[in-house]
């Protein structure tokens, strides 16, 4: 049998309208704003849905925010309801011709397109009386929403444009406790008309946020309706073109009026329509160019470049997306869970460095940098020691939440440091490591330093610790042992990079030489057999935690022990033989068999980083099932979002919520009845208002889904490390030392890797078979040292490395393009499905 390849000596040959592919289709309109299809330009970011009688654009931005006074706040108090630091939506437009022209009771034809490939979404609409066609891209370059619009009817009407705001609470605990003020956020918009533009203008405590709206291609009249809602009324016609223009522009400072930036923005758009959608098509082409990933498995690569191409449009600006609802909440103000929460926030930016996408998290660095202050503080005020303490919870001021639920997790700050010097590794930026890691990383050591105490031979925390969101707290923690046993020596090795030493270093190496013993319990399986696994921690009076031991919240963090391999990268592929992964294999064996495949508890809810850890173990008969059962359990959306509920048996879209209401004299928390579910006024509450994705389980997806191709998390690089057998694949990935690495694998034989390096520096490959290592297109080979299956040689920046099979060089192999069709369909996964099926 002939073989092939899809390469050239130094890229992956692709057709370049292969993410075509992807396109999902609405064959019916949405008619609730969490189905709509999602568009930005990096920064301001649109929910795009219909009603029987509109199209609707729902308009968010980063730094709309409402903040509150500085300082540390209480996340759960009933007095702080309603009081919180709280992004807000920037207006909504709809477009009508009055008539019902989106209404399935009319509709003979329809066909929504989300193009992932150009950024573009298209409708086509069609009933006895009416014919819509529209297209929409939203620029990064000139940061302005594009909406080209043909519309015809057999008689003249008047088509509207409306551009409205109507603020609202934002019910961050919707599911417990509300205020019952319905006038929050109502006196804070303004809407006018300006020079043939219409706008909302919304001025919060210390910023304003302006919207504006400009109409080309035919007659209008605009027109004031009321403080909240602006209207352009076309010429009455039976046909009409005309393209609308919107941009949203934020001042930092509230008595800094952005309406003349906005409408700047909007009429210089108009004067350049056609270049701005030629810099459109090649800002996208650029974007997908960075990184490729093509899988047997067609359902589970649309969904990965769905997470890139959402987070593209969302989270390039001043703030980090917030993965309780992205950018991508559609209903006014409503943004439930709306602080920033580490175990959840963090997991947005998990495989962005891998898909060589860094970018995308350049503001979560920020965020998290310019926090240090306030966390240093704390460490202070709270614990009376040096360092830094980061809270599970802050907001977008930058300040925290002291609570009995956070106090004692002790590990945030330091997960948060190493997420900095994974970065670094991934980028080699000197500079980086030097000015934003190590401060980070000092302090959290530090931190550390002032709470562990040596006794008995052994270091144990001062006075115990938590797993994530957990009243429980425990002599020690599984959590806190393998953030230590990671932080410690990636310091170190920050500080040999740095060229940093001094006394302290003996210390440090005590520490990571005598920490507590890492916990562990014994189970019994389904069969009888009775195995040690990893517990979540040691109790006060000696014993093991207990598999699944406790109630929440006096419990620890469900499926904490995962935090061993994921996201800590204690225990991997490179410990295969050793007691840590067997324990490691045995832990998630059990959670797996026991609660992923059988009832989706919260222990492995869509939070959970389920798909990351089965990659890192190797565990290659799992893989796929568990990618396969996460879409199913937690794909709750025909655009293709998540939800961190199991929506199979959690029907959230229907029912009500019990929700308690806070009186207006209601002004002291009673903290040992803050989550009563029984007393107190209740009224009930339609689960429909509140709605929205979260970033968690696509997140999770993806990351597992560059874990299963790639490894590099010890230096060393693995190709396709937890693919299944008999599995095809291909990938251009980011690796740790700077390095693009592409490879391919037929019905599980790997056919080459190649790899670029970015940099100077040693690269180090576990070799699936023996090769030979050529440079100048395959022209010269270099030689490198070989030590069991791992092969080290030396990398000039720049230099494309072509690792090759002996037996089978890469002149054996034909060539051919990676090819694929536009689609046309709706796709389905068991029960997910990724479109809307025609309804009429």
């Amino acid at each position: 049998m002939y073989k092939s390849v899809h390469f050239d000596g130094s890229r992956l040959l692709v057709d370049k309208n292969y993410l075509r592919k992807h396109d999902i289709h609405y064959f019916s309109p949405a008619y609730q704003g969490y189905d709509g299809f999602p568009l930005g330009d990096g920064d301001t970011a649109y929910m795009i849905w219909n009603t029987r009688r509109s199209i609707i654009f729902h308009i968010n931005k980063s730094d709309a925010i409402d903040f509150v006074p500085d300082g540390r706040f209480k996340a759960w108090s009933w007095e702080s309801e309603e009081k919180h630091t709280a992004q807000v939506h920037c207006g909504q437009i709809s477009i009508s011709d009055g008539m019902p022209s989106f209404d399935l009771l009319y509709l003979k034809e329809f066909d929504e397109c989300l193009d992932i490939q150009n950024g573009r979404i298209t409708l086509h609409s069609m009933t006895p009386f009416s014919s819509w066609d529209c297209s929409v891209i939203a620029s990064h370059d000139r940061k302005v929403l594009i909406v080209k619009v043909k519309s015809e009817s057999p008689e003249r009407v008047a088509r509207k444009i409306r551009l409205e705001a109507w603020g609202s609470r934002s019910f961050y605990h919707f599911y417990e406790q509300i205020v019952q003020d319905p006038s929050k956020r109502l006196n804070d918009t303004e809407a006018g008309k300006k020079n043939g533009c219409i706008y909302i203008k919304r001025r919060l405590k210390d910023v304003c946020a302006v919207s504006c709206i400009k109409v080309v291609g035919c007659e209008f009249e605009p027109e004031v309706l009321n403080h909240h809602t602006a209207e352009l009324t076309l010429s009455k016609s039976k046909a009409t073109a005309f393209t609308l223009i919107c941009s949203t522009v934020v001042s930092q400072n509230r008595d800094l009026d952005p309406v003349e930036e906005a409408m700047s923005r909007v009429n210089t758009a108009f004067l350049n329509i056609d270049s701005i959608e030629a810099e459109h098509e090649k800002y996208w082409r650029a974007f997908w160019d960075k990184s490729f990933v093509h899988l047997d498995d067609d359902y589970l690569e649309n969904l990965y470049y769905l997470h890139l191409y959402s987070l593209n449009c969302c989270s390039r600006g001043k703030y980090p997306v917030n993965a309780l609802g992205g950018a991508w909440t559609w209903n006014s103000d409503v943004r439930n869970w709306g602080h920033f929460y580490h175990w959840n926030g963090q997991q947005t930016f998990w495989g962005l460095d891998a898909s060589n996408h860094a970018e995308l998290l350049e503001n979560y660095y920020d965020y998290r940098f310019n926090m240090l202050k306030n966390a240093e503080r704390d460490a202070q005020e709270v614990f009376g020691i040096d360092g830094a303490f980061y809270s599970d919870i802050s907001n977008y001021n930058g300040y925290q939440a002291i609570e009995p639920d956070t106090v004692r997790n002790l590990t945030v700050g330091p997960e948060i440091a190493l997420d900095f010097y994974r970065h670094y590794q991934y980028t080699t930026d000197f500079g980086f490591l030097k000015n934003r890691v190590y401060p980070i990383m000092k302090a959290c050591v530090s931190f550390y330093c002032g709470l562990l105490k040596k006794t008995d031979g052994r270091y144990h925390i001062s006075d115990g610790s938590t797993s994530y969101e957990s009243y429980w707290n425990l002599k020690d923690s599984i959590t806190d042992y393998c953030i230590i046993k990671t932080l410690f020596p990636a310091f170190l090795e920050a500080r040999r990079i740095l060229g940093i030493n001094d006394a302290k270093k003996s210390n440090y190496a005590d520490i990571i030489e005598n920490l507590f013993e890492m916990p562990t319990t014994c189970v019994t399986f389904p069969n009888g057999d009775q195995k040690t696994i990893l517990s979540a921690g040691v109790k006060w009076n000696g014993d093991a935690v207990g598999m699944g031991e406790g109630t929440y919240p006096w419990s620890p963090f469900p499926a904490c022990q995962l935090v061993s391999i994921f996201p800590s990268g204690l225990i991997g592929l490179k410990d295969i033989g050793t007691k840590y992964y067997n324990l490691a294999i045995h832990t998630v064996r059990f959670i797996l068999d026991m609660e992923f495949y059988k009832s989706g508890e919260m222990g492995c809810s869509g939070h959970t980083p389920i798909p990351q850890v089965v990659a890192r173990l190797g565990m290659k008969a799992d893989m796929i099932p568990i990618l396969k059962s996460f879409v199913q359990k937690y794909q709750a959306f025909p655009n293709g979002f998540m939800h961190y509920l199991d929506n199979r048996v959690d029907n959230f879209k229907d029912g009500t919520y019990y929700t308690r209401l806070l009186g207006v004299n209601e002004n002291s928390t009673a903290w040992d009845r803050v989550h009563e579910k029984s007393e107190g006024s209740r009224i009930n509450l339609s689960k429909n208002d509140f709605i929205h994705m979260y970033y968690e389980p696509s997140s999770n997806l993806f990351c597992g889904i560059n874990e299963m191709l790639l490894q590099s998390y010890d230096g060393v690089i693995r190709v396709f490390p937890a693919v299944p057998e008999d599995y095809t694949a291909a990938f251009t990935l980011k690796a740790q030392g700077n390095f693009l690495v592409t490879s391919e694998i037929f019905h599980g034989e790997i056919m080459y890797i190649a790899l670029k390096s970015i940099g100077d520096g040693v690269c180090a490959i576990e070799m699936p078979w023996n090769c030979k290592i050529k440079i100048e297109n395959g022209k010269k080979e270099i030689p490198y040292v070989k030590k069991g299956k791992i092969i080290r040689f030396k990398a000039i920046s720049g230099q494309v490395y072509l690792v090759e099979r002996c037996e089978y060089p890469l002149n054996m192999y034909y060539t051919n393009i990676i090819s694929a069709n536009k689609n046309s369909e709706i796709k389905k996964l068991g029960s997910a499905i990724l479109g809307k099926e025609r309804q009429f």
